[in-house]
């Protein structure tokens, strides 16, 4: 569980974030290759803005909106707040979270960059990796792989395209962990299969996690 307690923005940053982990047994696998149903369910777009008036975090907002509804994807629920921060500045986070279907986008404001823009930025990038039929977004991906080396089995997730942070994940975990991967086109997304190493997995499964 993570909660941030401050935002940060460029250029003084001081943001701030608590966070709690607990340990596990297991590693388990991931298998996000195929949505049951669309559209996704709960896509929520949240628009702050620090030291700068309310109408910025307004704006974001309903320019995220009104892109993704000309797309043709609902939006459920939408806010726009202004924020504790030490310098100004801005972002917009559109995510929708179910069982098979974790995608997220974001973008954040600067300087000569119009409230809209960074709205509409942020709403691109959701609906193309929406569209795609993906399960997973590519910020998401390589966060994941190194514990996806770990896993008791195999996993396999779908992207709206392969990034290069995540070929250098994979590359790396494998060089410590022995974990093999390839990727697969579908559709227009791209699936991603990783395959842990029996010794990897086991070792995990008893608590003796690698350090990546």
């Amino acid at each position: 569980r993570a909660e941030a307690s401050k935002r940060g923005y460029y250029p003084n940053g001081g943001g701030a974030v608590k966070a709690s982990v607990e340990p596990c047994e297991e590693v388990a696998p991931l298998r996000l290759a195929e949505r049951r149903s669309n559209p996704p369910a709960s896509v929520v777009v949240v628009s702050r803005c620090g030291r700068l008036p309310a109408q910025v975090a307004e704006r974001q907002s309903h320019a995220a909106k009104s892109y993704l509804r000309g797309q043709g994807i609902d939006v459920e629920s939408a806010t726009a707040s202004q924020v504790l921060s030490d310098s100004p500045g801005s972002s917009v986070l559109i995510s929708t979270t179910r069982a098979d279907c974790l995608l997220g986008s974001d973008s954040i404001g600067a300087l000569g960059k119009s409230a809209e823009s960074v709205g509409r930025e942020a709403a691109k990038e959701f609906a193309a990796a929406y569209q795609s039929g993906a399960c997973v977004d590519v910020h998401l991906s390589d966060t994941i792989a190194p514990f996806l080396s770990l896993a008791a089995t195999d996993s396999r997730i779908l992207l709206p395209h392969v990034s290069e942070h995540l070929k250098t994940s994979l590359h790396v975990a494998s060089l410590f962990t022995g974990c093999s991967y390839d990727f697969a086109s579908q559709g227009k997304a791209w699936a991603a299969s990783i395959r842990p190493s029996s010794t990897s997995s086991n070792k995990a499964s008893r608590g003796r996690a690698y350090r990546l």
